[in-house]
């Protein structure tokens, strides 16, 4: 009936329903239907409630409903950006209690990854970056379907990414995004974000270059002692051979060794 244009009869019908069968298994289903109604209706706040009820007490049910909770959280949720650039929009606050009442009642339930995936979504969208890597981390190890493995893996670089972009004189959170984002893009089980994660990944190499470079540098500028300069430019040059400043270190590092040879005991 509500598929047919008739969706207040179809409702009038499903409350009956669950009246008549108080107390017994059909009531569950009843509930059920009448959810899927109020979803069909654009209701979703009643219908995610409807759902609730019915995985709290029907065991029967239980995925079918979370799924569908996890379903109208999405549609209620800031989107991300679509090529997952960045969060998105910070959500309201009642989804986070949404998608907390799912998994106190089901913690390792199908939908599982799912949950912890947009809990972490919820809270990077905040700029609670601690617990939106927690969540992440959680729907990658719970992750029984690749789309939520491969969405919390990115994740997790984008939120380290965006760190490093605000804090650009902290190069270990520069090289930990580095590090996720390249082992994203070598692993087989990812595609979903494959360009911006390249992208991401290439702006992640280049700020290591440049910010690895001016530490190097920076010994030299301000006239340490010359093994002190020698040491951080063959340091420089050991670990990033292939950085674009490399022939700059390495003509710093050879000025360094012809103006201290003695002190250096070069000949």
């Amino acid at each position: 009936m509500a598929r047919d244009g008739k969706p207040r009869h179809a409702t009038r019908i499903a409350e009956q329903s669950i009246r008549e069968w108080q107390g017994h298994n059909n009531e569950y289903y009843a509930r059920f239907v009448l959810a899927v109604i109020l979803q069909h209706r654009g209701d979703l706040n009643n219908a995610f409630l409807q759902f609730q009820i019915v995985a709290d007490r029907y065991d029967r049910l239980r995925d079918q409903a979370t799924q569908r909770q996890v379903a109208i959280c999405r549609l209620l949720m800031s989107p991300e950006r679509e090529n997952g650039r960045d969060p998105g929009r910070r959500s309201r606050r009642r989804i986070v209690r949404m998608l907390e009442s799912i998994l106190m009642n089901d913690p390792l339930g199908v939908a599982a990854a799912a949950v912890h995936y947009h809990l972490g979504l919820f809270y990077e969208q905040a700029g609670r970056d601690e617990l939106a890597l927690y969540y992440y981390e959680a729907a990658a190890n719970r992750a029984q379907v690749a789309e939520w493995y491969d969405r919390a893996f990115f994740s997790t670089g984008r939120v380290l990414y965006h760190q490093s972009r605000s804090r650009p004189r902290d190069i270990a959170v520069a090289m930990e995004s580095l590090h996720v984002l390249t082992h994203y893009l070598a692993d087989p089980d990812t595609s979903i974000y494959h360009d911006v994660a390249e992208d991401m990944k290439e702006g992640m190499r280049d700020h290591v270059h440049q910010s690895a470079f001016e530490r190097a540098i920076f010994y030299d500028r301000n006239m340490f002692p010359p093994l002190t300069r020698r040491t951080a430019l063959e340091s420089f040059l050991r670990e990033y051979p292939q950085a674009p400043q490399a022939a700059e270190a390495a003509r710093r590092l050879e000025d360094v060794k012809r103006r201290f040879a003695d002190e250096l005991n070069e000949t």
